[in-house]
């Protein structure tokens, strides 16, 4: 004989109390709110979260990367260092050649015109040019070659403050001894 068929009707537990009278109260009302709206808000905000924490992985390794390229460069900079000191040392150096040069020129001007000044029966025996004075020593077989030469100087406006500071006559000789300065105006030299 067969065992009897017992129909038993589903059990329904319910944790909640009913929706009709719980749901009216404040915090049915939170409840209902929190269970149904507040689980996306989760959600969400844990979504937030990992894609914080996986940016966060990228950004350190931006930062990794900006860190070495910063070293390479220092490395580079350093390399070139030395380069540069030896091109500001050889730019410096090219500098006072330019002065040296722009002055020879400057002093070859000189030394062409004085030539020029120069009588036949005259000879220098020390000729010198420091910055804007000319100083020279010398011998004149005659007077008038002495006269002809302060006289051409004189009459240059490119030597002004000529003057004589020593003069005298060689025993047994018809030379005369001489020395003079004056002041040169660079600026009357210049093409």
């Amino acid at each position: 004989m067969a065992a009897p068929y017992i129909k038993v009707n589903p059990v329904h537990i319910n944790l909640l109390p009913s929706a009709s009278d719980f749901g009216k109260t404040g915090l049915g009302k939170v409840l209902l709110w929190a269970l149904s709206i507040g689980r996306y808000i989760v959600v969400f905000t844990e979504l937030i979260v990992i894609m914080a924490f996986l940016w966060r992985f990228k950004l350190d390794r931006e930062l990794t990367d900006l860190h070495e390229a910063i070293e390479q460069k220092k490395a580079i900079v350093a390399s070139a260092s030395s380069l540069e000191t030896s091109f500001r040392s050889l730019q410096k150096k090219l500098g006072h050649i330019e002065e040296i040069v722009k002055g020879q020129t400057f002093y070859d001007k000189v030394l062409l015109e004085i030539s020029q000044f120069t009588p036949i029966d005259t000879n220098y025996s020390l000729f010198g040019l420091d910055k804007n004075t000319l100083k020279v020593s010398g011998t004149s077989l005659s007077e008038m070659g002495l006269a002809s030469l302060l006289y051409n100087l004189r009459n240059s406006p490119k030597y002004t403050n000529i003057e004589v500071t020593d003069i005298k006559k060689s025993k047994g000789s018809p030379e005369i001894l001489f020395s003079l300065t004056a002041d040169i105006t660079p600026e009357s030299f210049k093409d």
